[in-house]
């Protein structure tokens, strides 16, 4: 398959791994998957998505609407930036050698450094600036939820640092200033649930 697998097509194979029905065009459509970055990436999604859902069935009845909106907008912010965006350039050492990394790429990484935090939930995240123009002066802007009962300074500073080291690791950008806002808070079981994802898809 060369193409980008439907998030419809997606949905259908995670239920047909739950329960066990292993066809040749599910073994297939796993490989697909198990070798496509972006196709990984809707596929934790999805996945987000059904714990996430499953832990807000045992909330308490006040709590439920307001969560459920909060986590409708990270999840169809997490489906967005799978989307490779922009061609970030990165140096070459041969000239006749072209190297970039895809903007959805480095906003998975800072996902993940944030997802590293306890305490902090990214719920999303972008990179302002021409990310195409070699040190052209980046602001990153990430929305964040914080743990009920954690110090909002204390989680800001240490996600701000994690994710400043992450992004000097991992990519050439001009980052000028990482710029947090914290919109909500969450329960721990929230927490737990969004972060349990270290389940990677099952190779055939």
């Amino acid at each position: 398959m060369n193409t980008h697998i439907p998030l419809e097509t997606l949905s259908n194979w995670l239920e047909d791994e739950h329960s066990g029905n292993h066809s040749p065009q599910h073994l297939l459509t796993g490989l697909h998957i198990h070798h496509c970055p972006t196709c990984t990436q809707r596929l934790e999604a999805l996945q987000r998505l059904e714990r996430v859902t499953n832990d807000l069935v045992v909330e308490e009845e006040k709590q439920q609407t307001s969560d459920s909106n909060w986590l409708d907008n990270m999840l169809s912010n997490l489906v967005l930036e799978t989307k490779a965006g922009r061609s970030i350039p990165l140096t070459a050492h041969h000239e006749l050698d072209t190297l970039t990394q895809t903007e959805g790429s480095v906003i998975a990484a800072i996902r993940r450094a944030g997802e590293s935090l306890p305490g902090a939930l990214v719920s999303r995240c972008r990179l302002d600036g021409d990310v195409e123009a070699p040190r052209a002066p980046i602001n990153v802007e990430i929305t964040a939820s914080v743990r009920e009962g954690s110090s909002v300074a204390d989680i800001t500073r240490e996600l701000r640092e994690r994710v400043r080291k992450e992004l000097e690791r991992i990519s050439e950008l001009n980052v000028e200033q990482i710029n947090i806002t914290v919109e909500d808070m969450h329960s721990f079981d929230i927490e737990q649930a969004t972060k349990n994802l270290k389940d990677s898809p099952h190779a055939p």
